[in-house]
């Protein structure tokens, strides 16, 4: 049998007391707002959705380009001469009049469309213009479904769009009978200046279909759209850094501008925002980039698709890919996205994980220092309080499909545990995680030995630390919302109100509210509670033949609200009460009903403790408070899926939960698991990956044990052995 990588961790030796911080340990770019990916079942509709645009498009993410972005953008799409020949011989503009063929006061936006219409055929059809596979179609009166957004099937209704065809930036080659953001270069809102109302209303109205673009077409740098009224036109541009945007220009006034800007919006490649370096070739898609040595590489993408896209505009904006090697066969990972240029590179935490069991290996990395939101931009120097984000792609060895997709009970218990492994791993070279979810959680390789049966990739909300450093400034709302634990699901409420009773009322009259308790620094246990929740809704999330739900229960939908309280109620209310009903096909040997049900006792008394607030912003803010035992909890946590296993594959056998607590632990309940190695009657390891306890190496400065620590040995005990 291989050796279980668990038994030989080691973790890193505390640094001395003058030590100054690691570097990038303290990270500014986690999201502290909520954003339209927050959900993985989708919005319940268009409105639910754009309020969440509301708050991932915040006004510190808008910025006004003036009329320098009006005049640059686009400037060498085409040429003056041209310009004023297509305007000498145009139907749609009186030379005369100097003004479009436009209604002066229309009622309503609609007695603007058969105008516009006619304008925009006629500038993407003129001949010098040369534009090709282009078409502006008026679909206010047809529902473009949300593809990949979710389970819930949105729709909306752009005025018009510019759609596409053939070429390296699309599959298909011809336009389609009904319009699709698949094929949308660039969407286009009409207003009338009496009814346009807010800008922000008409921006999040115009990122709505942007935000689809992104999701549906994959190799999108950044998506342009356009706010038309009668006389006006302002150029959007919607980015990961957020929104720029430009002054209004008169159409008529100045028609030049506004025919560059249709131009610009029908364009192809880099000129309107495709990433160029994948590219569709004789009906097959194809991934440009570096191999392990740096020289330029080819790979065809797997499924035409990426196996994830966060639906965002703003922020990572993280898609995955399988691509396939023609030259041997072999298949790799790509993940790209953007990172904020205060962040640490991924790279440093992918070599700290070289060759760790159970962790996502780098193949190669590739960076581009002309694809940042600055060059986007076309900025000359970065202004005032901007933050830039710097584009990245690494390349990974490949692994298998989620845990989600698993073929059998026994296959999943396997990936769970090599994960918690890989966790304690992580631990070992001074990683936190912090993003637990679903596609991150992989299914090892077909024959894969103990510690690879599951791995646990994507590192870029990782967060280097020591044990004496400060996670004050570390926000603490990271992950997906389903998997989020309820420490993490507290950061976002940022008030309590008071009971009824003893209320007092302010000088405006509301209620006064009292602040929210601070919550603990994302740590390990916050990845480990993830994993449970995740166990979870594998698991709900079928039914009794082992199939995957279309409707998923209605507390795992409670879980993956748009509303933070309303998860954190559901899941506080699960861990108090008893465990519900499993399907079917998890019931041999009780092993998975033993697991849940170990580990949501446990939780539930890490979520009773965080919840008294008893320990000061000091104690809550430092990896004292949560690094010294993580070790010995995450191998009770693994020693838990061990027993799990052994019940599943021998049912007869009655497994013991270990005696240590996960939290409040004595040092008897400590000092036990270099005894208590049992596993079920099983004597010692088996082939399952069961493991025989070592001895946890010390940290050579151990802490002062006055501290009062997040997760500590109990203090006392009573005599019926409940906690304090």
């Amino acid at each position: 049998m291989s050796q279980d990588p668990v038994e030989s961790v080691q973790l890193p030796a505390s640094p001395a007391h003058e030590s100054e911080p690691a570097q990038g340990a303290i990270c500014n770019d986690t999201p502290l707002k909520q954003n339209s990916h927050s959900v993985e079942t989708g919005h319940q509709n268009i409105d639910a959705l754009r309020v969440f645009l509301d708050e991932e498009l915040d006004p510190t993410r808008w910025h006004n380009g003036g009329s320098e972005f009006l005049n640059t953008a686009f400037k060498d799409i085409t040429t003056s001469g041209r310009i004023q020949e297509f305007l000498k011989g145009s139907k749609t503009y009186d030379s005369q009049k100097k003004r479009w063929r436009l209604s002066r006061k229309p009622t309503d936006e609609k007695a603007l469309y058969p105008g516009f219409s006619k304008i925009l055929d006629e500038i993407l059809t003129f001949p010098a213009f040369n534009v090709q596979n282009r078409q502006a179609v008026s679909c206010h009166h047809t529902k473009i479904t949300h593809q990949n957004d979710g389970n819930n099937l949105l729709t909306t209704s752009p005025d018009f769009v510019i759609l596409g065809h053939s070429g390296r930036s699309f599959k298909e080659n011809d336009f389609p009978d009904t319009p699709t953001y698949a094929q949308c270069v660039s969407p286009i809102e009409i207003k009338t200046n009496a009814r346009k109302g807010s800008l922000r209303r008409n921006v999040l109205q115009a990122a709505s279909y942007a935000r689809q673009c992104f999701i549906e077409q994959h190799n999108r740098l950044k998506t342009y759209s356009i706010l038309i009224t009668e006389t006006a036109v302002r150029l959007l541009q919607f980015d990961r850094g957020g929104i720029m945007y430009s002054d209004p220009c008169n159409i008529h006034k100045h028609p030049e501008t506004f025919i560059r800007l249709i131009l610009g919006l029908a364009s192809d490649g880099e000129d309107v925002g495709m990433d160029t370096s994948i590219f569709w070739e004789n009906g097959k898609r194809w991934l440009r980039t570096l191999d392990s040595e740096g020289a330029p590489v080819l790979y065809q993408v797997v499924g035409d698709s990426p196996v994830f896209i966060r639906r965002t505009i703003c922020g990572r904006g993280t898609c995955c890919w399988v691509v396939r090697d023609l030259q041997d066969g072999k298949e790799y990972f790509i993940k790209e996205y953007w990172r904020s240029e205060d962040r640490e590179p991924e790279t440093t935490f992918l070599e700290l994980v070289k060759d760790l069991t159970g962790i996502g290996q780098m193949v190669a990395h590739e960076y581009d220092e002309h694809k940042t939101i600055v060059c986007l931009r076309g900025f000359d120097e970065v202004p005032a309080g901007f933050k830039n984000r710097i584009w990245c792609r690494f390349t990974l060895v490949r692994y298998g499909e989620s845990v989600d997709d698993f073929e059998d009970p026994l296959q999943l218990l396997f990936a769970y545990r090599d994960i918690a492994a890989g966790e304690l791993g992580l631990l070992g070279v001074g990683v936190v995680h912090r993003d637990f979810n679903i596609m991150n959680m992989l299914l090892g390789l077909d024959k894969a030995p103990i510690g690879w049966r599951g791995v646990l990739i994507d590192l870029d909300m990782a967060a280097l630390i020591t044990r004496r450093e400060s996670l004050e400034n570390m926000d603490t709302r990271t992950g997906s919302r389903a998997f989020q634990s309820v420490n993490v699901l507290r950061g976002y409420i940022k008030t309590i109100k008071e009971t009824q009773k003893g209320k007092k009322k302010t000088n405006k009259g509301s209620l006064e509210v009292k602040p929210r308790i601070k919550p603990y620094p994302h740590s390990f246990l916050d990845d480990l509670e993830s994993l449970f929740y995740i166990l979870c809704w594998v698991c709900y999330g079928r039914d009794d033949d082992g199939k995957k739900l279309a409707i998923l229960p209605p507390f795992l939908r409670k879980w993956d609200s748009e509303k933070a309280d309303e998860a954190l109620e559901s899941k506080t209310s699960f861990l108090s009460q008893s465990l519900p009903e499993l399907p079917a096909y998890f019931h041999r040997g009780s092993a998975f009903k033993f697991l849940l049900e170990s580990l949501k006792e446990k939780f539930h008394r890490v979520s009773v403790h965080r919840r008294s607030g008893r320990d000061t912003d000091e104690e809550r803010g430092t990896l004292e408070a949560t690094y010294p035992e993580a070790p010995d909890l995450i191998r009770v946590f693994i020693q838990l899926v061990d027993q799990a296993i052994e019940k599943w594959t021998n049912p007869q056998a009655e497994a013991k939960k270990p005696k240590m607590r996960l939290v409040f632990a004595t040092e008897a309940e400590i000092a036990a698991l270099g005894t208590n190695t049992g596993t079920g009657g099983g004597d010692g390891a088996t082939d399952h990956g069961l493991y025989s306890e070592t001895s946890v190496p010390q940290p050579s400065t151990p802490v002062a044990s006055s501290s009062r620590l997040t997760i500590k040995r109990r203090r006392s005990l009573s005599s019926s052995g409940e906690s304090e």
